[in-house]
């Protein structure tokens, strides 16, 4: 046999559940920033606005001299193809 004096503590909660059902199943904003870069700015990566490509291809450069790629006419080309890519992209900042 039920008591039913005392209040279910299930049936006292289903109104606050109902409420966070209800919220959780609204759409999302329209806007999320889908298309947009979400990347790093340059002050938190440590370099001078408007810099971050500059210090990417220097980064890059001083790479292949120190392991030797530098000499290699094809791996020039690609390391060029590539930081273009990123700059037109505007991800510098996401690969320092």
């Amino acid at each position: 046999m039920t008591d039913t004096t005392r209040p279910d503590p299930a049936r006292a909660a289903a109104p606050e559940r109902l409420k966070l059902a209800l919220y959780s199943s609204r759409p999302a904003p329209a806007d999320l920033g889908i298309g947009q870069v979400h990347f790093p700015e340059e002050h938190v990566v440590g370099v001078a606005p408007g810099t971050s490509a500059k210090v990417l291809r220097e980064r890059c450069e001083a790479s292949m001299v120190r392991h030797g790629y530098d000499r290699s006419p094809t791996m020039r080309t690609r390391l060029e193809e590539e930081l273009r890519v990123v700059s037109t992209l505007g991800w510098p900042t996401y690969f320092l």
